[in-house]
């Protein structure tokens, strides 16, 4: 079934929401139980798209600016280990790039028409597989301390930007996949050291790279901001750590994305034994 897109039943952001709406930068909106485990977001036509990491839960939430899903899609696509999404020349990408355990072969992108999510079920033939392995997947590292996780990806001018999750090292590296091209595997361009693990990453209006993360053992989250360059090698720019808080207060940070507005809009995991919603926290930028 077709429905009109995002237009009578999303709550948006306006001026006669201003004093709620600063008030929500140290209010975190608290989320449905549907989704738990929060770990991909994109603003997209005035709602937040969303979805859950790992399986068997394949389907984009989508919300109004308070947080309340005012639609579910259903994508025919197995969620192996959904961890990022983002938005660009009129595709969604779904980023089923995680690999927790260091064990996949192969991660994948999905390619979808923005059109598409006017329906309720987006088709499989109506959805481009793109599958590609990363360097170092061949090697054979301990389950729980590796440097092959990816969670985060960001797209522009059709390339996809990749940033691993470091489990044994500070070193985080960006590798890039050609969507023109026929790449199979995704191309290290450069490496930096950031304390931390990196669960997603986003531009700026202006072209700025942020990337999201928390430092464990106490998970407290951070921004880091890298300030556009011409070549797209986003480390050489200057960089800023934006410290968010700790776990008590932000959770665990896995999505990122930025408003029209300004403001970036960062997606905590809940956890059940915690007795603890996954939340929508807004910070300045």
């Amino acid at each position: 079934m077709i429905v009109p897109l995002l237009t009578a039943n999303v709550k948006e952001e306006n001026s006669h929401d201003s004093h709620r709406n600063r008030k929500s930068y140290k209010r975190p909106i608290r989320l449905s139980d549907e989704l738990l485990e929060i770990s991909g977001l994109v603003y997209y036509q005035g709602a937040y798209f969303a979805l859950n990491d790992g399986g068997p839960d394949s389907h984009l939430y989508v919300m109004d600016s308070l947080g309340s899903i005012v639609r579910k899609i259903f994508v025919e696509a197995q969620n192996t280990d959904w961890e990022a999404l983002t938005i660009g020349d009129g595709k969604l990408f779904i980023g089923d790039v995680g690999n927790n355990f260091g064990k996949r072969s192969k991660l994948r992108i999905l390619e979808i028409d923005l059109r598409q999510l006017e329906t309720d079920t987006i088709r499989a033939e109506h959805i481009r597989e793109i599958s590609f392995g990363t360097p170092g997947m061949s090697v054979r590292s301990d389950y729980k301390k590796h440097d092959l996780d990816c969670e985060a990806m960001a797209y522009r001018n059709g390339t996809i930007h990749l940033f691993s999750k470091n489990r044994e090292s500070d070193l985080v590296r960006h590798s890039v996949l050609d969507l023109l091209g026929n790449d199979s595997i995704a191309k290290t361009v450069e490496q930096i050291s950031i304390k931390g693990q990196i669960t997603d990453a986003c531009f700026d209006s202006k072209g700025n790279l942020l990337l999201l993360g928390y430092q464990p053992p106490a998970y407290s989250s951070f921004v880091v901001h890298f300030d556009k360059t011409a070549d797209d090698t986003f480390f050489k720019g200057a960089q800023t750590r934006i410290k968010l808080g700790s776990f008590l207060k932000f959770g665990q940070s896995e999505a990122i994305c930025v408003h029209p507005k300004g403001f970036a809009v960062i997606g905590s995991e809940g956890s059940s034994k915690l007795n603890r919603k996954a939340r929508l926290h807004r910070i300045s930028l």
